[in-house]
Formats: structure tokens, C-alpha cells, sequence
């Protein structure tokens, strides 16, 4: 009987042990799908990270660029302005001549006519 007893305990602390034994199984499955998942997941971002780093690098060139061009619009606004002011003074001088001779004409026809 004792002997009985023995083996009817053995298979019990063997089911335990087998019962414990699928129970870390499943736990260990699981861990390795959590681990899958994770993997995937830092494969994915690590690639949407290398995609924005080269979309930055991109806008970054475009930054460049479009300040090169703002700089180089720049320049020539201001030469059309100092071309505008240059032609304005030109014009102010032209107009002042005019008004002189219409003056000096106007002054010449009086005398003559004075001197009649």
C-alpha cells in the first residue's frame, strides 16, 4: 500500500509538473508573440524615422533654397528701387529745366512786348 500511495503521489506531483510545464509554455508563447510584435513595431518605426530624416533633409535643402532665392529677389528689388529713385530725380531735373525755359520764354515774349 505504501508503495501505492507513493506512485499515486508521483503521478500527482507529475501532473503538477506538467500542468506548471504547459502553463510556462504558453506563458513563454506569448512572450515571444509580445516579442514579435515589439520587433515589428520597432522595425516599422525605426523605417518611418529614416523616411522623416530624409523628408527633413529635403525640406531643409528647400529652406536653402528658397532663402537663396528670397536673397536674390532682394537685391534686385532694391536695384529697381534705387533705378525708380535715380529715374525720379532725373525726371524732377527735366521738369525743373522746362519750368526755367517756360519761365525765361514767358520773360523774353514781356520784354519784347514791353519794348514795342
Amino acid at each position: 500500500m505504501k508503495w501505492q500511495q507513493a506512485v499515486e503521489h508521483a503521478d500527482t506531483e507529475w501532473n503538477k509538473v506538467c500542468q506548471q510545464e504547459c502553463h510556462a509554455k504558453i506563458k513563454v508563447e506569448q512572450e515571444e508573440t509580445k516579442m514579435s510584435k515589439l520587433k515589428d513595431n520597432y522595425t516599422k518605426v525605426a523605417k518611418d524615422l529614416d523616411n522623416m530624416t530624409k523628408k527633413l533633409a529635403e525640406y531643409k535643402s528647400q529652406i536653402s533654397v528658397n532663402g537663396k532665392l528670397y536673397l536674390e529677389a532682394q537685391k534686385a528689388h532694391i536695384v529697381v528701387q534705387r533705378k525708380i529713385r535715380q529715374i525720379k530725380i532725373e525726371c524732377n531735373i527735366i521738369l525743373k529745366e522746362c519750368k526755367v525755359y517756360e519761365f525765361l520764354k514767358n520773360l523774353k515774349i514781356r520784354n519784347l512786348l514791353q519794348t514795342y
